[in-house]
């Protein structure tokens, strides 16, 4: 069968902070993918039900859904849901649902012996490396989509991160912190961002609400290592085990992937650091 989209993504919105960056993930891969937002044109003003029954039922070669409460109440996660089941009577051996599950809910139609990945258990863009995987697995895809995105990911694991922030109640705390960059080429738009733990809104690596400050690194050669360290005031004593993970490094390598690294998380961003 000649399928036009490799993989379609079903959630609910709810789920959407975490399937966003797995599409962007898969775009960048170079997978074909079906995500309502890189859609918006082309499904303006068009029927919602008949485009997703060809979409989940008949043109995508896989179908990743994201199974939480919210997909089995909500509506349209319900056509797509449908959708998809439905290619069971065109193929009693279709093996085309990768589910993936944020909670443990009883999916209608769907048999409870499935096998899944929980969405909790890997980061979104380490999932999005393993439905490349899948694809070239199963013979979709060549197995270039799984070295480009190997050798990506391997390249940013050479950027070692440490930091150490001593906090001093009523005065300027102190960010002690080493970057190396052991990969090949220069990484540039290095950021580091210090989170304040008396945010009510704790930065994250696409989103540096509640920051309490960006120290601006610019580029590190191939090779070279920076240590230096900064004074910053936080409103909030940090617990001695966030410690590490008050300050976050963000950067982008030589093919323009966007990279997070906080404590001994390494994933990938949807976009450059946002400077100050």
């Amino acid at each position: 069968m000649d399928y036009e989209h490799d993989v379609a993504l079903s959630f609910a919105s709810e789920q959407r902070w975490y399937v966003d960056v797995v599409a962007r993930c898969l775009l960048d891969a170079g997978v074909k993918v079906f995500y309502d937002e890189f859609e918006t044109a082309a499904l303006w003003g068009r029927d919602g039900i008949e485009i997703f029954a060809d979409v989940y039922g008949k043109k995508a070669y896989r179908v990743v859904m994201f199974i939480s409460e919210h997909y089995v109440a909500k509506a349209w996660p319900t056509v797509e849901r449908r959708a998809s089941l439905s290619r069971v009577l065109i193929d009693p051996n279709a093996n085309h649902i990768i589910p993936v599950r944020f909670d443990d809910v009883e999916v209608p139609g769907l048999s409870p012996q499935r096998l899944y990945q929980r969405a909790y258990d890997v980061t979104p863009m380490q999932l999005a490396d393993l439905v490349v995987r899948h694809l070239v697995d199963s013979g979709r895809c060549s197995n270039e989509l799984l070295v480009r995105t190997g050798r990506a990911t391997e390249q940013a694991r050479l950027v070692a991160f440490s930091s150490l922030t001593s906090f001093v109640e009523g005065g300027p705390s102190t960010v002690n912190y080493r970057i190396h960059n052991g990969s090949a080429s220069a990484i540039d738009g290095v950021v580091v961002v210090v989170v304040d733990p008396a945010s009510t809104e704790p930065a994250s690596a696409d989103n540096q609400a509640g920051c309490a400050m960006e120290m601006v690194i610019g580029t590190v050669g191939a090779g070279q290592t920076i240590e230096d360290s900064f004074e910053v005031e936080l409103k909030g004593e940090p617990a001695f085990v966030a410690l590490p993970y008050l300050a976050t490094l963000l950067w982008s390598d030589a093919d323009d992937n966007h990279w997070a690294a906080c404590g001994t998380e390494l994933r990938r961003r949807v976009c450059r650091a946002r400077t100050c």
